[in-house]
């Protein structure tokens, strides 16, 4: 905030300055009308013409003012670096509340009522946490069967696909993160932290799918976002800290650690091709100023960007059959090929993320404002599966050879 991104040190004040005035109309009497205010906003220094919609209400000596804008960074210049872990969108919103009251009334004015934008959230609210609670289901489960892993409460779960067999993944008190499935289904790979801890990092750890035989991977080393190859032989992982995270990959034993990139920015959320050739990844940085879905060879070369829109996509996800790439863009899932074209909006948004693809293809679970949603591999027939559970990390499909165990 102060020295980068907003920079507020050199750029201390934001400036609205009104063109023209806003007839208010029938706000005299109480009633709430809408208007459009033209004028020039000036932000980190950067001066563009905008037009603000406002609600306006008028109660004798008070007129109350509530509204909204959409702004885009790079209209004004703001380079926020990238941090790990965190994701800035080019698209942002000023809102502003003014009650106006006349020179020598006193004002008893209520809060205000007035519209808020959808996307901001109420005031002390975390704009990052799901703003609604757990789905009760509703709508009928795409057909077929499977296991779904995924994170809540700081603790990994086990839920069927049809929303059956609930279950904890083992007893630790720790807080665990970021599971993933070993292709044969036996084991699963996360990240473990104790709580409250802040001076020890989180370490990568390995478990049965019974929740036993827990041990650590590569004491030590930061790894997070762990990744199974198709072999079972090797994970993939993000290392690295701050606004410098890398890919890198170690034996499933945590010997024979290597980091696989060396660029300027930073790397999450590592996928390995059905054919373990390949691994998909977001990055950011290296010269561009958002995200974008990327593949680099499984020996850290041929790194190369397949989407390049101004908008972010992450979290990259293969069809079984690598043949595409299902992907987050501006809060909905897409699809693409495998080489980056044909690119296609699957969901309708605004707060979907982290899709995964059924074994079969088939199907597609993704997370939607915290729960988990399963839809038809186009996007259509989404329906959300019951877990009474805030969902924070991607649910991973157990490989077929293991369900059908």
């Amino acid at each position: 905030m102060h020295d980068r991104g907003l920079e507020i040190d050199t750029f201390p004040t934001a400036t609205f300055r009104l063109t023209r005035p806003a007839p208010l109309g029938d706000a005299r009497g109480g009633q709430v009308v809408r208007v459009q205010l033209p004028g020039d906003l000036t932000l980190h220094g950067v001066t563009r013409p905008v037009v603000v919609p406002l609600e306006a209400r008028w109660d004798g000596p008070t007129i109350q003012v509530a509204g909204s804008l959409e702004i885009r960074r790079r209209d004004f210049g703001l380079e926020v670096p990238s941090l790990l872990g965190f994701r800035i969108e080019d698209r942002g919103v000023i809102e502003l509340e003014l009650t106006l009251a006349r020179r020598g009334a006193r004002p008893n004015a209520p809060p205000s009522t007035l519209q808020r934008h959808p996307e901001v959230p109420a005031s002390g609210a975390d704009p990052f946490e799901p703003q609604a609670p757990p789905c009760r289901g509703g709508g009928r489960l795409p057909p077929g069967g499977g296991r779904l892993l995924f994170e809540a409460d700081t603790t990994l779960w086990v839920v069927g696909a049809d929303g059956r067999g609930l279950r904890r993944v083992g007893g630790d008190t720790a807080e665990q993160s970021q599971p993933a499935w070993s292709p044969d289904g036996r084991r699963i790979a996360y990240t473990r932290a104790l709580p409250g801890d802040t001076q020890q990092p989180p370490i990568l750890n390995v478990i049965g799918a019974d929740g036993k035989g827990r041990r650590e991977v590569a004491p030590g080393t930061l790894a997070f976002e762990p990744d199974w190859s198709p072999d079972g032989r090797r994970i993939a992982v993000v290392t690295g800290e701050e606004n410098s995270s890398e890919l890198a990959v170690l034996n499933a034993d945590g010997s024979g650690f290597r980091q696989l990139t060396t660029t300027s920015g930073a790397e999450s959320s590592p996928v390995w091709s059905p054919d373990g050739r390949r691994i998909a990844l977001a990055t950011y940085g290296g010269g561009s100023s958002n995200e974008d879905v990327a593949v680099v060879d499984a020996d850290g070369s041929g790194l190369r960007r397949l989407t390049t829109a101004p908008g972010y996509e992450y979290a990259p996800a293969w069809s079984p059959d690598g043949r595409r790439l299902a992907y987050v863009k501006d809060g909905a899932i897409h699809v693409m090929t495998a080489a980056g074209t044909g690119g296609r909006r699957l969901t309708k948004g605004p707060r979907d993320g982290a899709p995964t693809w059924s074994p079969d293809g088939r199907r597609l679970a993704f997370v939607r404002d915290g729960s988990i949603y399963v839809a038809r591999a186009d996007g259509s027939a989404a329906a959300c599966l019951r877990t009474g559970k805030t969902v924070v990390s991607r649910p991973v499909w157990q490989p077929a050879s293991a369900s059908s165990r």
